[in-house]
């Protein structure tokens, strides 16, 4: 299978611009999380992504987002990337939001790799991270190995 790209931290038109101008690139990630460099409100959104063609998927990144947001963010993109979310919530943000979600996973040892599992039915896809999202940390990739799904995001 074909590596697919995936930019995470978009918040800039120079920055689109640059991705479109060079290609390769599926899926452009806009970040809701106040803690983050990378954080843009929902007018910055709907700005920005008005520059993206439809043959790039729009990712919003959220960290246990209030269902009112979900609602007032949706139309404007065709993922929801969910961190800090239960099962449970995860499926009512899908529900809400009519949205493919890419389930977060935050991995700190090589056991919490598994938690995918719970959101297996749920999550359209999934992404692991190392467990500082905003920190510089290594991941060990020997956690990968024995994983029993097919299609996954690796931040970095």
């Amino acid at each position: 299978m074909p590596i697919e790209l995936k930019i995470c931290g978009i918040n800039s038109k120079n920055t689109i611009k640059t991705i479109l101008d060079n290609g390769g690139c599926k899926y452009l990630g806009f970040v809701f999380y106040h803690s983050s460099p990378r954080n843009i409100s929902v007018q910055e959104a709907k700005d920005l992504t008005s520059m993206v063609p439809n043959n790039i998927k729009k990712v919003a990144v959220l960290v246990n987002p209030e269902n009112l947001f979900v609602e007032n963010i949706k139309d404007q993109f065709d993922y929801l990337q969910l961190y800090e979310t239960s099962p449970e919530k995860s499926k009512e943000l899908k529900l809400l939001s009519n949205k493919k979600i890419i389930q977060a996973i935050k991995i700190k040892k090589e056991e919490d790799v598994n938690l995918y599992k719970k959101y297996i039915g749920i999550a359209d896809t999934f992404l692991f991270d190392s467990i500082a999202m905003e920190k510089s940390s290594s991941f060990n990739w020997n956690y990968l190995k024995n994983i029993k799904i097919y299609d996954w995001f690796l931040a970095g």
